[in-house]
């Protein structure tokens, strides 16, 4: 079932009427115009049928660091001839509570709210924001350039964008979804619900998003390292023409916290898609999945939960549960073209498996555990890699499937003779190179016994080689007496003449005397020789100067780079209250979230400034740290909730919630199960 969430307070109803309403209807300029500081507060409105061609806000337009409140009022059919179809707010805090926004066009962003600016700040509360149209994207809110945009207990519904976000756009800027309803959105391209991109920071809690359409990304886009934190929400029958029915990821990162249900989405990788290098998940809570599709064999692409398309150093890190319904063949979690998928002790797949695939890694280096990962399926092609880790001494499997497809799978980490995988009687163990059952090594170890008298044949042939040595040289000492021989016969042919025998000897006498000569000068570079290697004596001595090579000194060059690079970026923060209404003497649950760039190192909480003692759920030294509180009010009233977190370079950010204590339950809040059962 999807998660259930209890709405607090009534959604907007259809106004009438009255005669205490203030109309403004035919206007050419936005009939609420603050450009001034101050605050200003405007009860039972109708804005109907104004049309401004000028630059944004159809009906309202605030510019200054003004505080603007618009309650219990109808801003409905306006125009804008560029942004904010109904409200533009580029500077000031805006609050509008109890009203409609409904039918209102705008001719570039935001059909029916946009906030743009860092000075600009929008809260809707209880409200209805339905039907409006954007030309170009965010059909229902748009948030940018620094912007804050909060929703709480809000509907957003029906609104229509060309281009993406038909339900809002947060760029740049943070976008805060609380107990809202995010339904029956449609956008031409991109994503129908909430599109979140450039480094924007978008929080989803308690929110149920369904029944949207788009080209990507049904209920979620995010993009360009922007992260969306979701906590206790629902992404259910929205549909991707391309891919990614529930959530598609094109960079940024998804933080699951808490429990989030998505199932009965509609495209290729219905349930979750990480499609581009960087794009990162962390499930720190439970994700219920009911997209999984038979995947045992099946490409990676084709199989529901999360598909993860990644490159480089992307990854989807799982501390908590995958959940999935489905036949025992479903795939939860699908990794390929270099992604990687980590998980470690506290992970577990209940009802889900494992697809990886083009070069994908599955990390269980992180498991030191000696139980078994039970998986249903698993699916790992000849391009995969499975690390797991050296520390664990256990005899026992690592892995425990019911269903498996294995390839030539590489294992790194392995240095003992665990076990890998069981699947039923059968064990793989990695042994030269390959994954091999028990069966499959016992006919290899025949196979060697039967090859090894063909290896003794080989052995000798290399003896022969050094008897043609010896037999050259024989052969040119035969050659020398050979040439030694004739000489004395042609002295003997030579005694006939007796008279020239002594002119021919002593002309030999006379050759001979000059062959000392030329011996003389050999021995005079046999001194050159030596001086030569006079000097080479002493070129040792700058040799050792030469020896301690400066290969040191480039060693800290990329150490000064690591320390040189400034962390100026704020971590966030969010706190989370237990869904119950807070009661006297019953324990209500805190949970604080907080992001950075690099790393959270410390997390505190204090309640009306006596500091909690946190339970934390994830470590410090990460880029997401998780941290719970328990708090009992002993009496009725006002509770300050106060939340800091500080990075690893020292920057720290605040957030503050108030908890209200009341001597008797609210009899008028009411159940809202997003209309689920």
């Amino acid at each position: 079932m999807p998660y259930k969430f209890t709405q607090h307070e009534t959604i907007y109803q259809p106004y009438k009427m009255e005669d205490q309403w203030v109309v403004y209807t035919g206007c050419s300029t936005p009939p609420i115009n603050v450009s001034s500081g101050g605050t200003c507060t405007y009860n039972y409105v109708c804005a109907c049928g104004n049309n401004y061609s000028g630059m944004s806000g159809g009906a309202v337009r605030v510019t200054s660091n003004a505080a603007v409140t618009i309650c219990n009022s109808v801003l409905d059919s306006n125009y804008a001839g560029s942004c904010g179809g109904a409200v533009s707010v580029t500077c000031g805090n805006v609050t509008i509570s109890n009203s409609g926004i409904i039918n209102n066009c705008a001719c570039c962003h935001g059909g029916g709210v946009i906030a743009c600016g860092s000075g600009a700040c929008v809260t809707v509360n209880n409200s209805c924001i339905n039907s409006n149209t954007a030309c170009c994207d965010a059909g229902g809110v748009g948030v940018y350039g620094g912007a804050c945009v909060t929703i709480n207990n809000s509907h957003i519904d029906c609104n229509c964008s060309c281009k993406c976000g038909a339900a809002a756009v947060v760029c740049c800027a943070t976008g805060c979804f609380c107990c809202d309803i995010i339904s029956c959105n449609h956008a031409s391209n991109y994503t129908s619900g909430i599109f979140s991109h450039c480094n924007a920071k978008t929080e989803i809690i308690n929110t149920t998003i369904c029944c949207n359409c788009g080209q990507y990304g049904g209920g979620l886009f995010t993009e360009g390292g922007s992260c969306t934190v979701m906590c206790n929400s629902n992404f259910f029958c929205n549909c991707a023409t391309s891919c990614g029915g529930g959530i598609y990821a094109s960079g940024g990162c998804l933080v699951f916290c808490g429990n989030v249900c998505i199932c009965c989405n509609q495209g290729t990788s219905p349930g979750i898609r990480l499609n581009a290098s960087g794009a990162c998940a962390y499930v720190y809570g439970t994700v219920y999945d009911w997209d999984g599709v038979s995947g045992n064999g099946q490409s990676c692409q084709d199989c529901g939960g999360c598909y993860c398309n990644m490159k480089d150093q992307s990854q989807v890190l799982v501390t908590g549960r995958m959940y999935e319904y489905g036949d025992s063949s479903d795939i939860g979690i699908a990794v390929a073209n270099g992604g990687a998928l980590v998980v470690n002790d506290a992970t577990a797949f209940d009802g889900s498996g494992v697809a990886v695939e083009g070069g994908g890694t599955f990390d269980l280096s992180a498991r030191i555990g000696s139980e078994a990962l039970e998986l249903d399926t698993l699916v790992m092609d000849d391009d995969a890699v499975l690390c797991v880790s050296s520390k664990s001494r256990s005899t026992e499997p690592i892995i425990q499937v019911n269903n498996a497809n294995l390839g030539n799978v590489k294992v790194k980490g392995l240095t003992s003779e665990r076990p890998l995988i069981k699947h039923g009687d059968i064990i793989w163990h990695y042994k030269g190179g390959k994954l091999v059952t028990d069966e499959e090594e016992a006919e290899s170890v025949e196979q060697v016994m039967d090859e090894e008298p063909v290896v003794e044949e080989v052995i000798p042939e290399p003896e022969p080689e050094p008897e043609p040595e010896p037999e050259p040289v024989e052969e040119e000492q035969a050659d020398e007496q050979e040439q030694v021989g004739p000489e004395p016969e042609q002295v003997d042919e030579e005694p006939p003449a007796m008279e020239p025998e002594p002119e021919q000897v002593d002309e030999p006498e006379a050759a001979v005397e000059p062959e000392p000569e030329p011996v003389e000068p050999e021995p005079e570079p046999e001194p050159v020789e030596e001086i030569v290697d006079e000097p080479d004596a002493n070129e040792p001595e700058p040799e050792p100067e030469s020896e301690p090579e400066p290969e040191p000194e480039p060693e800290p060059a990329p150490i000064a780079e690591e320390e040189e690079e400034p962390d100026m970026i704020n971590p966030s923060i969010t706190i989370t209250l237990g869904e119950d209404e807070p009661t006297i003497g019953v324990a209500m649950p805190i949970t604080i979230v907080a992001t950075d760039n690099v790393a959270i190192t410390n997390i505190t909480c204090t309640v009306n400034s006596k500091k909690k003692r946190a339970q934390m759920s994830t470590g410090k030294g990460t880029p997401i740290a998780t941290s719970t509180y328990t708090f009992t009010p002993e009496e009725a009233g006002d509770y300050a909730v106060i939340a800091t977190a500080t990075d690893k370079a020292g920057n720290t950010i605040e957030a503050s919630e108030v908890i209200i204590v009341a001597e008797d339950n609210d009899t008028e809040a009411i159940n809202f199960n997003a209309g689920l059962e």
